[in-house]
Order: structure tokens, then C-alpha cells, then sequence
């Protein structure tokens, strides 16, 4: 894959801002950054070589797509609301 930030400014400063608004996003959900991050869909990998690396630190590989990562947790809650 041709990533242009490599060799582009201005795709660099935009890939850059881009990993540091992901790793706000991520503050902001989780300030105590105890839960590991899964990036995904189209932009999770390119990105993840753009993230800060203190966020970078906490990335794992997607274990499925959203709507399985949903399937799941309905799985979840139906198991805990079970009798």
C-alpha cells in the first residue's frame, strides 16, 4: 500500500493529526487507559502507524468486524439476563 505521508508533508501533517485525534478519542472513552484498543474498517491500519505510541502500545488486531464485535456482546448480556 502507497502511503503518502511518507513522503508528503501534507499528507504527513494530516496523518499525524489524525493518529492524535483517534488517541483523544480514546482518552476520552477510557481516561485510565486500561482497555486495549482494536482499530478497524478501512482506516484502523493505516492509521495505527500514526497513532502517539503510548496509544499505539495498547493496540491489538481486530478479533472480527462490528457486526460481529456486536453479535458478541448481545451474546454477552443475553447470558448474564438468563435465568
Amino acid at each position: 500500500m502507497i502511503l503518502h505521508g511518507d513522503t508528503d508533508p501534507v499528507a504527513r501533517a494530516i496523518l499525524e493529526h489524525a493518529g492524535r485525534e483517534v488517541a483523544s478519542i480514546a482518552h476520552a472513552l477510557d481516561p485510565s487507559a486500561r482497555l486495549p484498543l482494536a482499530p478497524c474498517g478501512g482506516l484502523g491500519e493505516v492509521l495505527l502507524a500514526w497513532l502517539p505510541p503510548e496509544t499505539r502500545a495498547r493496540c491489538l488486531a481486530p478479533q472480527g468486524d462490528s457486526a460481529q464485535g456486536a453479535l458478541r456482546m448481545i451474546e454477552r448480556h443475553l447470558k448474564k439476563a438468563a435465568p
